[in-house]
């Protein structure tokens, strides 16, 4: 109220000023003329009569204004929140879900969840973890098969007591960035170096005639093995390859438990020592060099160990 007073006092037009002024002048025309200041004095009480009244008429109607103004706000307030593009949720402190948008209730086609428990339907959402850790941001939350960020915004509703809060979840559909990231991550360039432990002991433990064989057989398994997972491999040695492969066939090889090992462990052509291999994998490096370079430190750590095994780092 005091801010719409000064508010008022700078848009109505200051007339004390030249009622004054009238007041000096009637007192110096009584002092000359009586009945002519009489009648000044009777004008002068007219003129701060309707002032008062109009004073108190411009009051009234900006007082109105400012709150059909207010009143205003408050609705276009309400229906932005209402209409809000954004899909939103308003929990109690307990999770308990109070309010939630059309938007929030299309992502999970109509199904009734009000006065529902959050953490029944969104998992990654624990209101108590968001209030006792001031969360104010989630990155990735899955509905739906989609991917969104949440925007947290936790309102104490009782200033007397500061555990009571309501908190509004704002969901940002960010499927297209995670996606775009999720194909990154799966594109991005692995090196695989495999070294024969014994390939010479190996060899020599076959007659003459079959150590082309053998030789043949392993070459033979270490490249069906890298075209199941398209990778590029070249022998760079007699018993040294390199592989090139995207990393999202990391996770084929890993499933399977590098089961090349056994495969190359099984090849019987009359050598009387098993094959065995070590595998350095390198990923997440900043380029080729240094992928290789991880490569290289996995697989002496895999022959440091013994061999017959694979190190990924």
């Amino acid at each position: 109220m005091k801010e719409n007073n000064r508010i008022l006092k700078v848009l109505m037009p200051n007339t004390k000023i030249y009622i004054i002024i009238i007041a000096l002048y009637t007192c110096v025309i009584f002092f000359y003329n009586i009945a002519l200041g009489i009648a000044g004095l009777f004008v002068l009480g007219i003129l701060v009569y309707y002032n008062l009244l109009n004073a108190k008429s411009r009051k009234s109607e900006w007082t109105k204004y400012i709150e059909n103004l207010s009143s205003n706000l408050g609705l276009a307030t309400k229906n932005a929140v209402l209409n809000l593009p954004l899909p939103l949720i308003i929990c109690e402190d307990d999770g308990t879900v109070v309010w939630y948008n059309k938007s929030m209730g299309d992502l999970f086609h109509g199904t009734e969840f009000l006065s529902k428990k959050i953490d029944d339907y969104i998992k990654a959402i624990n209101i108590k973890k968001i209030l006792d850790k001031k969360i104010d941001f989630i990155d990735k939350v899955t509905i739906g098969g989609n991917y969104f960020s949440v925007l947290i915004n936790p309102i104490n509703v009782n200033n007397k007591k500061q555990s009571e809060y309501i908190v509004m979840l704002y969901f940002i559909d960010r499927s297209d960035y995670f996606d775009l990231k999720d194909l990154y991550e799966s594109k991005k360039a692995v090196v695989c170096l495999v070294e024969v432990d014994n390939f010479d002991e190996a060899v020599k433990s076959v007659d003459d005639s079959n150590r082309p064989v053998l030789v043949a057989e392993i070459d033979k398994r270490i490249n069906a093995w890298a075209a199941e997972i398209s990778a590029a491999i070249r022998k760079y040695d007699d018993n040294k390859y390199i592989m090139f492969f995207e990393e999202k066939n990391l996770k084929v090889l890993e499933d399977k438990r590098f089961d090349i090992l056994d495969s190359i462990r099984d090849i019987n052509v009359g050598n009387r020592l098993p094959v065995t291999l070590s595998i350095g994998v390198g990923k997440n490096g900043d380029n080729p060099a240094q992928l290789t370079a991880f490569a290289s430190s996995s697989k002496d750590l895999a022959l440091g160990r013994g061999g017959d095994q694979a190190v990924v780092k």
